[in-house]
């Protein structure tokens, strides 16, 4: 991956993975650039995407929230198999992959831990610069993916928080 100088604008592809749905987002700087819901994606359906954004433009980081224990074994299954795609594709394509989990993502959007999705959701919306309406969504799943992105930005001190 390139170097950085700390007025370089990072562009983040942000998944909330899932059984049913798939979303991701890609941001630049507080700009979304690109949303999209995958409803019940292949493993492959899950690579094009990627494969399609990085072809546009250089994405410096993918990150996921971190899988955690499921009572079901066959979502679990799902949605590390979906975490292995993504971790090959940043692998061979030279991009760096982030897992956060969802307690630090929603300390570094809110500042709280605890947080209700819903809050999360209204302080990514607020803070990203939306022009093409991307996350103007019933789906909380495109607004996930979105507050996973912006949180690795404010991680990766390019983007500052909104809380002092």
């Amino acid at each position: 991956m390139a170097e950085q100088n700390e007025h370089t604008l990072l562009t983040v592809a942000g998944i909330d993975l899932g059984t049913r749905h798939a979303a991701l987002v890609v941001i630049e700087g507080t700009i979304v650039k690109y949303g999209k819901l995958l409803k019940n994606p292949s493993l492959a359906e899950l690579w094009d995407e990627l494969d399609s954004i990085n072809k546009r433009g250089l994405i410096n980081y993918v990150s996921c929230e971190k899988p955690y224990y499921h009572k079901n074994v066959r979502s679990a299954f799902v949605l590390y198999e979906q975490l292995g795609v993504i971790k090959l594709f940043c692998q061979k394509n030279n991009i760096e992959f982030i897992t956060l989990s969802p307690s630090t993502i929603k300390k570094f959007i809110s500042g709280k831990g605890n947080a209700s999705k819903e809050k999360i959701s209204q302080l990514t919306k607020i803070r990203l610069n939306d022009p093409n309406g991307i996350l103007i969504t019933e789906s909380l799943d495109l607004s996930d993916a979105a507050s996973i992105a912006l949180a690795t930005l404010i991680i990766k001190k390019k983007v500052t928080r909104l809380y002092p």
